[in-house]
């Protein structure tokens, strides 16, 4: 029994030890509430190849949805998001939101998002390339229109976030920058109580609505402009019969 038990002991220390730790600088940036000393923290710390989104999302789980949600929409506002990133960092934003809009208090990520994976040094740059944003930002935020900002407003916020999480995919330049931007705004409006910045944020979500019905509207109007050129013989079009 002793043998086991010596056993086990050894398991569970070889275990613990593989496993990556959340560093002393991630836990004080923890409590400086700044993202952008969380972000540094993350990212500096990190000293594999590659960080799975499972490591990102249970270093920062306990600080619940909304430092999950800037998290991941803070690197898609960059105008150029490296090729593969978009997705990879849309798909929790999608669940998070939804997960927020249906109240559940505590985040949680499936597993075939916790096994996704992005090189450390992409993170490093996106980060790095973050900071003249983020500082812009801090110099405004403040307490204020605290209705926005109530449990009901919440909810309503939860909706808008959600309905650009499932916007930053669509294959149009810029429009993942300013989703995610919109998500960013809002979710720290409400970790910092700022009822302005959420409206923002949800300005900010009309704006892309309005530039993808833009898009629709005239990629319409194109086909019917073009398939009626054809019918009259202006265009010739491979494969049209008259």
């Amino acid at each position: 029994m002793a043998t086991k038990s010596k056993a086990k002991s050894k398991a569970s220390k070889s275990s613990t030890t593989s496993m990556p730790q959340k560093s002393s600088a991630v836990a004080k940036a923890k409590k400086t509430q700044s993202v952008s000393e969380l972000l540094h923290a993350l990212a500096d710390d990190y000293k594999e190849e590659r960080m799975p989104l499972s490591y990102m999302f249970d270093t920062l789980s306990d600080k619940g949805f909304l430092i999950l949600m800037m998290f991941f929409a803070a690197p898609l506002m960059l105008p150029l998001t490296p090729p593969g990133i978009t997705l990879i960092l849309a798909l929790p934003l999608i669940v998070l939101s939804a997960q927020m809009l249906y109240g559940l208090k505590v985040p949680y990520l499936p597993e075939f998002l916790r096994r996704k994976t992005m090189k450390t040094t992409t993170i490093k740059w996106m980060v790095n390339s973050l900071d003249p944003w983020l500082n812009f930002l801090n110099r405004f935020v403040k307490p204020r229109l605290l209705f926005m900002t109530s449990p009901f407003g919440i909810k309503m916020i939860a909706l808008w976030c959600f309905v650009s999480a499932v916007v930053i995919p669509v294959p149009l330049p810029v429009i993942n920058s300013i989703a995610s931007g919109a998500i960013f705004l809002m979710a720290l409006g409400i970790l910092q109580r700022d009822g302005l910045l959420v409206k923002a944020g949800m300005a900010v979500t009309v704006i892309t609505i309005l530039i993808l019905v833009a898009v629709a509207f005239i990629g319409a109007e194109a086909v019917t402009i073009a398939l009626e050129a054809a019918k009259t013989g202006h265009i010739n079009i491979p494969g049209w019969t008259k």
